[in-house]
């Protein structure tokens, strides 16, 4: 995968952040939803990345954020996109977002890649073959982070059915909301984060970040069942419920409780 796949990803580094820098300065946006928008620069990545896949593998399926069907078939390998994680950082000029892709060949996620902008940062992941930033090989597990990545949907969901464990989430880190869960998930692989948790993403928010943060070293999952090995789930309406640790050490210290004695549990 890395051989085939790290020349692709480095040329398309560079038409990713080519593009941008010319569409940045020329914005035009609109409200998909509260709080949620969609701009000329994210379709202009979109459809420039698309292009460029379908180029180098017209074998493959490519699907964006922005024209993303109801359900992926996954038939033929596929590319799963985010053209612009952190639009509204970008819209009103925080400097945190990103671009994350990912290619899923027989159910399974094998290669990954996220850009920060801002930062010029190149987060990948090849399937058994490690994780990446800017070429260095990642390890999660050295980390001595603080920190924990959450969601501001994560935050409602708590305080609305569970606001006792936001007191015992606080007492394991420092929270810190950046804006851009392909950004936050990468932050983990990096040991940046010690933890990230997310109520609302999608699959095209998590599927890069996913992998970048197992090939690090670190863990990964969803209650709803999502796995980078097993792309089960395809709706991609579906929030993910997800949390990403630096280790699977860190779980099983009590630090932090998933899956029956959830993050994300109700009382």
């Amino acid at each position: 995968m890395f051989s085939v796949y790290s020349p692709v990803l480095h040329e398309l580094s560079q038409l990713v952040l080519d593009t941008f820098n010319a569409e940045k300065n020329s914005v035009k946006a609109s409200q998909k939803d509260k709080h949620d928008y969609v701009t000329n620069v994210d379709n202009v990545l979109q459809s420039k990345i698309i292009r460029f896949l379908n180029s180098k593998f017209p074998e493959h399926d490519a699907y964006g954020e922005e024209a993303m069907p109801k359900e992926l078939e996954l038939a033929k390998p596929t590319w799963v996109i985010d053209p612009l994680d952190g639009t509204s950082n970008f819209l009103f000029d925080v400097p945190f977002y990103g671009c994350s892709l990912a290619l899923i060949v027989e159910g399974g996620v094998k290669v990954a890649f996220v850009m920060d902008f801002i930062n010029q940062e190149v987060f990948t992941a090849f399937r058994g073959e490690g994780a990446f930033l800017n070429g260095v090989r990642l390890n999660s597990i050295e980390s001595q982070s603080d920190y924990i990545g959450v969601s501001s949907g994560y935050l409602q969901h708590l305080a609305l059915h569970n606001p006792g464990y936001l007191l015992t989430l606080r007492q394991n880190g420092k929270f810190r909301i950046l804006g851009s869960q392909a950004l936050h998930l990468c932050y983990v692989a990096s040991g940046r984060f010690k933890a990230c948790i997310n109520y609302e993403a999608k699959i095209w928010d998590d599927i890069a970040g996913a992998l970048i943060i197992e090939e690090s070293g670190g863990y990964y999952c969803s209650e709803v069942g999502f796995s980078t090995r097993n792309i089960s789930l395809k709706r991609i309406e579906q929030n993910l419920q997800s949390a990403a640790f630096i280790s699977k050490e860190l779980i099983e210290s009590g630090e932090f409780k998933t899956k029956g004695n959830s993050v994300f549990k109700v009382q």
